[in-house]
Formats: C-alpha cells, structure tokens, sequence
C-alpha cells in the first residue's frame, strides 16, 4: 500500500488521460504543474479560474498565467465545467487524500 502525504503537503504525481474538446487541453495541459504545488495555492488557483469565468475574475498569476489564455472561454458558458472540471477532480482528490490521511 502507498503511503500518503501528510495533509496540505504538496502534490507529489498527478497522471492522467483526457479526451476533451479543443478549449480544455490548454487546462488540462497546465496542471501537470501541480506536481510540487502546496494544495492551498492549487484550491487558490482553482477558485481565481472559477472567478475568472463566471464572475469576470482576473486570470492567476506567476506560474499560473499561461491560463490567461483561456480568458475567451469566459464567452462560452457551456464549456466553463469541462474547462474546470481538471481543476475540481484534481482539488476532489487532494480532499480525499486529507480525510484518509
């Protein structure tokens, strides 16, 4: 059995396969980044992309401004969950980890 990282440690590996239309490679793209990221900074960094397409937010900075250029997809509601969807499994599974620890 592996072990787990203690909670609110950084994110150690983060496989993954996708199949997704042309906006979501770009996200799904950028969060292999994660591997190494405090899981506060990843849940801050989901929650500024959440603002930044249903509330006008600006998009994250520093390492995380190449998700700028998903800006457009502000324009494009049905495609806000599929684009966030990377960054809500990802902050489901790093919950699932805290509570087992």
């Amino acid at each position: 059995m592996r072990s787990r990282p203690p909670a609110g440690s950084p994110t150690h590996a983060f496989p993954f396969s996708s199949e997704v239309t042309s906006f979501e490679p770009c996200a799904v793209g950028t969060v292999p980044r994660s591997v190494g990221t405090p899981t506060a900074e990843f849940r801050r960094v989901r929650d500024e992309m959440t603002k930044m397409l249903k509330a006008d937010g600006v998009p994250p900075t520093g390492k995380w401004s190449d998700l700028g250029y998903l800006e457009p997809v502000r324009d494009y509601k049905p495609r806000h969950t599929s684009t966030l969807l990377v960054f809500d499994a990802v902050a489901e599974a790093l919950d699932k980890l805290e509570v087992s620890a």
